[in-house]
C-alpha cells in the first residue's frame, strides 16, 4: 500500500508532495501524470520535518519533481504513481488525484511545506518511534541472528556485544523475541541512557543495519 500526497505546483515549474511505502524500507519512485502522460518523475527521500512531527514514519518521504512541459494557467488534475509496485497513490491524506494551480505569485497553500537537508543523526525518541519502519525483521534475516545482535550493540551501545549479550539475545531470538524488541532493549538500557552521543540515522552513509 502506498501513502502519500502532491501539496503543490509551483510557479517555478516544481511538483512537491510525499509518498511512501506503509511497509517497506525503501524509498518511493513516483511518477506524476497528467492525462496519462508523465510530466514530473522524483525519489521520494528527502526529510521533512513537518511529516516525522505528523508521526508519518521516519519524515524521509519529501519529493520535488522539475515539470518536465510548461503547463497553461488554471486547473489540473494529477495522479501520482508508484514506478516499482504500479500503484497509484491511495492512503490517508487525500483522494490519490490531487488538483494544483499554477501561478505567477509561486506556491499553492499546503498544510505540508517544511523541507532540510536529511539528517545523519536521530534521537533515541525517535528510533523508538520509526523501529517498524526500519527493516530489522529482514535485516536479522539477511545477517544472521549473533551478527544481527553484534551489529545492534554497536549502533545502540557504541561497543561490540559481550560473549553474554550474544548468548542471551541470540537464543531469545531464535525463541521469541523479534529484531525489534532487541534494538527496544537496548535503546532503553541503563548503559544506554548514560550516553549522550546521538544515534546514527537510517539515511546516513553510516547506518549499519
Amino acid at each position: 500500500m502506498i501513502e502519500g500526497h502532491l501539496d503543490a505546483c509551483t510557479g517555478d515549474g516544481f511538483l512537491e508532495g510525499w509518498a511512501r511505502f506503509e511497509r517497506r524500507r525503501e524509498p518511493c519512485i513516483v511518477s506524476i501524470r497528467l492525462d496519462g502522460e508523465v510530466v514530473g518523475r522524483a525519489l521520494a527521500a528527502e526529510y521533512r520535518a513537518d511529516l516525522l512531527a505528523a508521526k508519518v514514519g521516519h519524515g524521509h518521504y519529501g519529493f520535488r519533481a522539475r515539470l518536465r512541459r510548461k503547463l497553461a494557467p488554471g486547473r489540473h488534475v494529477f495522479t501520482l504513481f508508484e514506478e516499482r509496485s504500479c500503484q497509484c497513490r491511495c492512503g490517508t491524506s487525500s483522494n490519490s488525484r490531487s488538483t494544483c494551480r499554477p501561478s505567477a505569485c509561486g506556491r499553492m497553500p499546503c498544510a505540508w511545506r517544511s523541507c532540510s537537508a536529511p539528517r545523519t543523526e536521530w534521537t533515541d525518541a525517535e528510533v523508538l518511534a520509526n523501529l517498524d519502519s526500519l527493516g530489522l525483521e529482514d535485516a536479522c534475516a539477511k545477517m544472521g541472528v549473533e551478527r544481527f545482535v553484534d551489529v545492534a550493540y554497536m549502533w545502540v551501545l557504541g561497543r561490540r556485544a559481550d560473549e553474554e549479550g550474544i548468548r542471551v539475545y541470540v537464543t531469545k531470538i531464535s525463541e521469541s523475541m523479534t529484531p525489534i524488541n532487541l534494538v527496544s532493549i537496548l535503546l532503553r538500557s541503563n548503559e544506554r541512557k548514560a550516553k549522550t552521543l546521538p544515534i546514527t540515522s537510517p539515511f546516513s552513509p553510516t547506518f549499519p543495519i
